[in-house]
C-alpha cells in the first residue's frame, strides 16, 4: 500500500511538475516575450543562420550584424531605452550550418522543431546509451528524472545545444569500452562546440596514455577548424576568437554570476562581502577540486573497466566546477552516465531525488521571491537574488556528486563489485 502511495504521489509531482514547465513557456509565447527567457538561445542560433543565409558566414560573428538581426527579434529590457544586449554565436562556424536551415523557417516553428527533434534524439540515445555499456534495459523511473530534471527543462526552454554534448560524451566513453579509441577521440571532437567541456578530459588521456584516442580527436579537430577556416575566412575566424575570449572574461552575454562553478561562486562571495579575491577563490577551489578528482582515479586505477563510469563521471562533472563558462544546463554533458548510474541502483536514493526535486523547489521559491522584491521595488536585490539561486542550485550538486564519488571510490576494494558490468557488454 505504501509503495502504490509513493509511485501515485510520483505520477502526480511529475504532472504538476509538466503543468508547471509548460505555464512558464506558454506565459512567455502568450506576453509576446519570445527571445526574452524562452527561446533565448535559439534566437541567437536562429538569428545567426539568417546572418549567414544572407550576409556570409564570416558575418555572424560581427557584432553590427548580430545587433541589426537580432534586435527586430529580442524583446527589448527597456523599452524607452536604446541599450540592446548582442547575443553573439560563441561556437566554430561549421556549427553554423544546422542553423542555415532553421533560419529558413518562421523562428518559433524552428524553435518548437529544435527541441521536438532534441527530445527524440535524447530519448532514442539514453535508450541505446544504457543498453548498450550496461546491458539493461532504461527504466521508466530513470527517463522521468531525466526529461523532468531542470537541466532538460531550461535546455528545452532556452532552446540549447547541450544534448549534443551529452551524446559525444557519451559516445566517446562509449566507444572508449569496446576498444576503439581512435573512434571515441573522433566523438570527443564533438566537444569542440563548447572546448571548455575540454579541460579536464583531454589531461586525463594524457595521464593513461591514450595516444590514440587524442589522435582521434586531434584529427576530427584540425578537420572541424580546417572547415570553419575555409567558410568563415580571416575575419571571420578573427571575429569568432574575440566572441570567444569576451565570453570567458564575462563580456558578451556569458552571465557568470548565473553559472555553477568556482568562477560564479567567487563572485557572489565578492557581491556579498564586498572584497576583491574571487580569483584567489577560483583558483583554490579549483585546486581542491583536481586534488579530488586525483583521489577519486588514483581510487579507481585497477585492471577492471568497471570503474571507467565513476571515473568519467566524476571528470566531466569536475569540468563544470572548474571550467570558465558552466552555465547549469550544461550537466546534460554528463547526463548519459547519471542516468546509467541512476538506472543501476548505483546513485544513494536520496541523492538521486535530491538533485531531481531540489533545483526545481529553488527555481519555485526564488521566483515566488522574486515577485515579491518587485512589488516592494527592490530592483538590485532582485537580480541579485535570482542570480545566486540560480547559480547555487548547480554548484551545490556538482559538489555533492564529486564528494559522492570520492566516497564511493575510497570504499570500494573490489572493482568487479561495481556494476554496471561493462566488461560483459563491452
Amino acid at each position: 500500500m505504501a509503495t502504490k502511495l509513493i509511485k501515485y504521489s510520483r505520477l502526480a509531482a511529475f504532472g504538476l511538475l509538466a503543468t508547471y514547465y509548460i505555464f512558464l513557456i506558454g506565459v512567455d509565447l502568450d506576453t509576446k516575450r519570445f527571445c526574452n527567457s524562452t527561446g533565448i538561445d535559439f534566437c541567437a542560433y536562429w538569428s545567426s543562420g539568417k546572418i549567414a543565409n544572407e550576409a556570409g558566414i564570416a558575418q555572424v560573428y560581427d557584432i553590427d550584424s548580430l545587433k541589426e538581426f537580432q534586435e527586430p527579434i529580442y524583446p527589448k529590457p527597456f523599452p524607452n531605452n536604446d541599450f540592446f544586449l548582442v547575443i553573439p554565436f560563441p561556437y566554430l562556424p561549421i556549427f553554423v550550418i544546422p542553423f542555415q536551415a532553421f533560419a529558413l523557417l518562421p523562428i518559433k516553428v524552428g524553435y518548437f522543431i529544435w527541441n521536438f527533434l532534441n527530445f527524440i534524439l535524447l530519448f532514442w540515445y539514453l535508450h541505446f546509451f544504457t543498453l548498450q555499456v550496461s546491458g539493461e534495459k532504461i527504466k521508466l523511473e530513470t527517463l522521468f528524472i531525466v526529461f523532468f530534471s531542470l537541466p532538460f527543462f531550461l535546455n528545452i526552454q532556452y532552446g540549447q545545444l547541450n544534448i549534443l554534448l551529452g551524446i559525444a560524451a557519451g559516445e566517446f566513453f562509449r566507444n572508449s569500452q569496446k576498444g576503439r579509441p581512435f573512434l571515441a577521440g573522433s566523438w570527443l571532437a564533438g566537444l569542440l562546440l563548447k572546448p571548455q567541456t575540454l579541460v579536464l578530459i583531454l589531461p586525463y588521456l594524457v595521464w593513461k596514455k591514450d595516444w590514440r584516442s587524442l589522435f582521434g580527436f586531434s584529427s576530427i579537430g584540425l578537420l572541424l577548424v580546417g572547415i570553419s577556416a575555409i567558410l568563415a575566412g580571416p575575419d571571420g575566424i578573427d571575429g569568432f576568437i574575440n566572441i570567444l575570449t569576451g565570453s570567458s572574461t564575462g563580456r558578451s552575454a556569458s552571465n557568470p554570476l548565473l553559472m555553477m562553478n568556482w568562477r560564479m561562486f567567487s563572485l557572489h562571495f565578492d557581491n556579498f562581502l564586498g572584497t576583491s579575491i574571487h580569483y584567489w577563490i577560483s583558483i583554490i577551489g579549483a585546486l581542491g577540486t583536481l586534488w579530488l578528482v586525483h583521489k577519486i582515479l588514483a581510487n579507481l586505477q585497477r585492471p577492471n573497466p568497471n570503474t571507467d563510469l565513476l571515473s568519467i563521471f566524476s571528470i566531466f562533472i569536475a569540468t563544470m566546477l572548474v571550467t570558465w563558462h558552466a552555465h547549469f544546463s550544461q550537466i546534460l554533458t554528463a547526463i548519459p552516465f547519471l542516468a546509467i548510474l541512476i538506472n543501476n541502483g548505483l546513485m544513494p536514493n536520496k541523492l538521486k531525488w535530491s538533485w531531481f526535486s531540489v533545483p526545481i523547489l529553488v527555481a519555485i521559491f526564488s521566483l515566488f521571491t522574486v515577485v515579491t522584491l518587485n512589488l516592494i521595488d527592490a530592483q538590485p536585490v532582485q537580480v541579485n537574488v535570482l542570480k545566486f539561486f540560480g547559480g547555487f542550485r548547480g554548484f551545490i550538486f556538482n559538489l555533492l556528486f564529486l564528494f559522492w564519488a570520492y566516497n564511493t571510490a575510497s570504499k570500494q576494494p573490489n572493482p568487479a563489485t561495481l556494476r554496471p558490468n561493462l566488461t560483459e557488454h563491452a
